[in-house]
């Protein structure tokens, strides 16, 4: 890489890039940040518009194109037809997990594993001959649980661990027509799916935080920064990789 292309590496001008899930969370304050770089952003999200979220969702689509995706319907991927012509990136957040135990049921244990490892094979495929023109990247959004063992969550960490597979897995193929694909795992960022389906979210957040080196939450631009950078030509000989974004938690536990 030459150092103009270095100075330039996170201009995203002129590019196209599709965040699924990015109605909320990592994945919105992802495709902020790429429209702040410059790119035309398209989000995806479960429900039928993007008026139907609100600030309390952590949404904010001020700039960006939404369409409804929602994967828990086995008809809605195969029906979705979003306006997407060209593609530069590719980022997957979607996820869907169960607190109370509910995962040890095997309807559901099939439902999050269809939401957390199928869809992000099915949307790769997908999007990969638009990808390949492009000579894109592909980012993958894992979690910390792929690493460590959260309990009863047995379908979120066994879906989670397999996406580290995927990552690897595609990449070694994608990359014969140019396209890379890597992965982040996030650690502890206060989302809406945390919110909404833990019990007692904020108890939570508070004994985790006192594990974690850096004291803190991450704020979700944090998320967002990676994803760039493996999204750039600042990564363009990283491939096969799930980068792990924690403030350190798992070096202590």
């Amino acid at each position: 890489m030459d150092l103009e292309t270095l100075k330039s590496a996170l201009d995203f001008s002129g590019r196209h890039v599709l965040v699924v899930g990015g109605s909320s969370g990592i994945g919105n304050a992802t495709a902020h940040a790429f429209r702040t770089c410059g790119a035309a952003v398209h989000v995806t999200g479960t429900r039928k518009s993007a008026s139907e979220y609100s600030p309390n969702d952590i949404s904010d689509f001020t700039g960006l194109t939404y369409s409804q995706l929602d994967f828990t319907d086995p008809e809605g991927f195969r029906n979705w037809t979003p306006p997407i012509h060209r593609l530069d990136a590719l980022v997957m957040c979607q996820a869907l997990a169960f607190f109370k135990g509910e995962e040890f049921e095997p309807g559901v244990f099939r439902d999050v594993v269809d939401v957390n490892l199928t869809s992000m094979f099915d949307c790769a495929e997908r999007f990969r001959p638009l990808l390949s023109e492009s000579r894109g990247a592909i980012v993958i959004v894992s979690s910390l649980a792929a690493f460590r063992t959260i309990p009863y969550q047995p379908a979120y960490t066994a879906s989670k661990s397999a996406l580290l597979g995927l990552v690897r897995a595609l990449s070694t193929t994608y990359i014969r027509e140019g396209v890379r694909v890597n992965g982040i795992a996030p650690g502890l960022a206060k989302t809406k799916l945390g919110r909404d389906a833990h019990p007692d979210y904020d108890t939570l957040i508070d004994k985790t935080v006192r594990r974690i080196p850096m004291k803190r939450t991450a704020d979700l631009c944090e998320m967002a920064g990676p994803i760039l950078y493996l999204c750039s030509p600042l990564s363009s000989y990283v491939i096969g990789q799930t980068l792990i974004v924690d403030g350190g938690m798992s070096l202590t536990s």
